[in-house]
């Protein structure tokens, strides 16, 4: 039975394989970079699995047979899943998400860590992204490379408990108001946006808007917005065959020259190679 989960978790994986799949296996590691689509699954993996989504996402899950329930998870959020704790997950839409299997000797380390989701904190955010450019750029990287920035956030998982107490400006930052924001930046991401406009959109001055997001993301509201506009370019550039230079405009660039230098630093790859990869 655990054996069956276990496919049907893979086979879950492989069918979330569109517009900048990668699946690899390093050492130990089994690294899948999730695109953001809808996905419904159930399994026990028989290793523990670290989790780092790049987008928010909502939906409804459960662990280790608990009651089912919504959720909605933060975009830079860590999770961590324990061998042999069942899992339940469903999503309209997903997110972009790293997905790390843990074997081996990295495994055993990690057997005592409790089961947690949704931890944000600064200290993972460069490890995750460096791991997505790795995986979606050309370029040959040695596996010690992979295994360094991989053994990183196995150091992070085994130190969570004491990385899961939030400063009172994060709490402030509810999930439903990151969920404001997120979706104010959507609507926004063509015009001039600035930082003191969803600070306003939220009845915040500019200055503790920026400290409680900061501590309940794990980055400044300029660096996310930066974010969601490469990702979002990203979506159309491999989705669309809408023009370069429009999709820039569409996502608030400057220019198409600004977009493809802001691409090329996020994946290492400039948005005609992102484009030439989904007819591979």
């Amino acid at each position: 039975m655990q054996h069956s989960n276990e496919t049907d978790h893979r086979d879950h994986l492989r069918k979330r394989r569109i517009q900048i799949p990668r699946i690899m296996t390093v050492g130990d590691f089994e690294l899948s970079l999730l695109p953001p689509t809808s996905y419904d699954v159930k399994y026990i993996p028989s290793d523990p699995i670290i989790g780092f989504a790049f987008d928010s996402q909502e939906g409804m899950h459960g662990f280790a047979s608990d009651k089912v329930k919504p959720f909605r998870a933060r975009a830079n959020g860590v999770a961590f899943l324990p061998a042999d704790c069942e899992v339940i997950s469903r999503s309209k839409k997903g997110g972009e998400y790293l997905n790390i299997i843990i074997r081996g000797t990295p495994s055993k380390e990690l057997q005592l860590q409790n089961q947690f989701t949704d931890l944000v904190d600064s200290i993972v955010i460069p490890t995750a992204e460096c791991l997505r450019r790795m995986m979606i750029s050309n370029l040959m990287f040695d596996p010690l490379e992979y295994d360094e920035q991989i053994t990183k956030l196995c150091a992070y998982i085994s130190s969570s408990s004491e990385m899961q107490r939030e400063q009172s400006s994060a709490r402030w930052m509810t999930k439903r108001r990151l969920k404001n924001v997120d979706e104010f930046i959507e609507v926004e991401m063509a015009s001039q946006l600035k930082v003191k406009d969803v600070a306003g959109m939220l009845g915040l001055s500019e200055g503790f808007f920026n400290r409680s997001f900061k501590a309940a993301m794990g980055k400044t509201p300029h660096r996310y917005i930066l974010d969601r506009r490469r990702a979002k370019a990203r979506e159309l550039i491999i989705a669309t065959n809408n023009k370069l230079a429009d999709i820039a405009i569409d996502c608030g660039f400057s220019s198409q020259a600004h977009m493809t230098t802001q691409i090329k630093r996020s994946v290492g790859l400039t948005p005609a190679e992102l484009r030439n990869e989904r007819v591979r």
